[in-house]
C-alpha cells in the first residue's frame, strides 16, 4: 500500500486493518468487507472530491497566472500582440476555463458536503449496530450466567 492509503485507512473510525486481519483468520471477510463499505464509502468519496478540488485550485491558478502574464505582455508590447494571438494560451480561452473552474469547485463543494453528510449517517448506523451487538451479546452472557446458576 501505498503512504497515502496508509493515511487513509488509519484515519477510518474503526481499525480497518485489524477487521480484516480478523476476518481473514476467521474467514469471514467478505461479509466484514461488506459492513465496513457503507460508512468508507462516503468518506472515500469526500476524500476523492477533496483532491480534485486542490487539482481543480492549482489549474484555476496557474491558469489565471498564463492569463495574467499575457495580458502584461500584451499590453506592454503591441509588438507582440500578433505572435500572442498565434500562441495557444489565449487569455480569453484561460479566462473561460477559468469560470468553468470556478463552477466546477462550486460543484465539488456541494458534492463534499453531502459525502460528508452521508458519512456521518453510515457512522452512526456503524455506531447503533454495534451498540445493539454488545446489549445482545450482554443479554446472552446474563442468559448463559443464570443456566449455569440454576444447574
Amino acid at each position: 500500500m501505498t503512504p497515502d492509503e496508509v493515511a487513509f485507512i488509519d484515519a477510518a473510525p474503526f481499525p480497518v486493518l485489524n477487521i480484516l486481519r480478523d476476518g481473514v483468520a476467521t474467514q469471514t471477510t467478505e461479509p466484514r468487507i461488506h459492513v465496513m463499505v457503507r460508512p468508507l464509502a462516503p468518506i472515500y468519496a469526500y476524500r476523492i472530491f477533496d483532491d480534485l478540488l486542490r487539482a481543480i485550485r492549482y489549474a484555476a491558478a496557474k491558469s489565471n497566472e498564463v492569463y495574467e502574464n499575457a495580458s502584461t505582455a500584451r499590453d506592454d508590447d503591441k509588438k507582440t500582440n500578433k505572435a500572442y494571438e498565434q500562441e495557444k494560451c489565449k487569455p480569453t480561452i484561460v479566462a473561460k476555463a477559468l469560470r468553468h473552474f470556478q463552477k466546477l469547485e462550486l460543484l465539488l463543494r456541494d458534492y463534499q458536503g453531502r459525502a460528508q453528510g452521508q458519512y456521518a449517517a453510515r457512522l452512526n448506523e456503524v455506531n447503533a449496530a454495534i451498540a445493539f451487538a454488545q446489549s445482545q451479546l450482554q443479554a446472552r452472557q446474563r442468559h448463559l450466567t443464570k443456566i449455569k446458576e440454576d444447574r
